[in-house]
């Protein structure tokens, strides 16, 4: 047993380094979809743990045996070719997670705007930009649940997938305009939905402003500025507080919907064979 050890360790190097340029158009999809996940994007995390992540994931797929054998023109063109799609690929399944994140701090600069808070943004460490208070608010309780709800997992598991349905060398991403119009749709979905999320508290605002225009009116003395910009932030607050429970479920039914773009997405990419609508 022991003189196995050495041959089947021996075996598996050999079959590591043959099929090493089908390990690293594995690792291109997956490192391009992980630099857009919320959870590993940004600069506080290292580049070496981004990097050693997606090479754990990639090696584990290339050891399934799901992508055996790839098809290519035997040349540096056709490789780099088969580089560019899987990396176009990885960031069309990471743009469905990010832009549902990212649509959180829209959220959260209207409702800032409406209630006074734009001077007191925050320097995200994460994103590297000014992120608003009530967005970067939101965004950490959506990232709570993406991580409690055992969402990196099950994003990973969808790239995996990602490679039976829309295998390397056979994705359909050029001239495939069901593809752009679906990103556009779940773009403009998502726009919406961040609209709908910042409505109570916008229109909550809007009623103070016209009461406040109305006392105006009755009272030229009044400080309406004085009076107007806390009343504002407390009435913000106040709705605030009483929606979230309600903002919870519905981050909660986002994190499904994200799920099921990402895998409508990888049909989409699939060729055109293998893509029913």
């Amino acid at each position: 047993m022991t003189t196995d050890i050495p041959v089947l360790a021996a075996y598996a190097l050999l079959v590591f380094f043959e099929n090493f340029d089908v390990l690293l158009l594995i690792m291109v999809r997956m490192t391009s979809f992980f630099l857009l996940l919320p959870v590993l994007a940004g600069a506080t995390t290292p580049m070496m743990v981004r990097v050693s992540f997606a090479f754990a994931a990639s090696y584990m797929v290339f050891m399934t045996g799901v992508v055996d054998e790839i098809t290519y023109t035997p040349n540096m063109i056709g490789y780099f070719e088969l580089i560019i799609t899987e990396f176009v690929a990885g960031v069309l399944m990471g743009f469905m997670v990010y832009t549902a994140f990212a649509i959180i701090f829209f959220v959260g600069q209207v409702i800032d705007y409406q209630i006074g808070f734009m001077m007191a943004s925050l320097f995200d460490p994460i994103t590297q930009i000014q992120v608003p208070v009530v967005g970067n608010l939101l965004y950490f309780i959506m990232m709570t649940l993406f991580i409690v709800s055992g969402g990196l997992t099950t994003f990973v598991g969808a790239v995996i997938l990602s490679y039976e349905v829309a295998p390397i060398g056979g994705i359909f991403i050029l001239e495939n305009n069901v593809l752009l119009l679906y990103c556009l749709s779940v773009f403009l979905m998502y726009f919406l939905l961040a609209m709908q999320f910042a409505l109570p508290v916008t229109g909550s605002v809007l009623i103070v402003d016209v009461m406040l225009g109305i006392l105006v009116k009755a009272t030229p003395q009044m400080n309406v500025f004085v009076v107007g910009m806390p009343l504002k932030v407390l009435v913000g607050l106040v709705i605030l507080y009483f929606i979230m429970p309600f903002l919870v479920t519905a981050f909660g039914i986002v994190m499904d919907d994200i799920m099921s773009n990402v895998i409508e997405v990888i049909w989409r990419m699939a060729p055109n064979e293998a893509y029913s609508p």
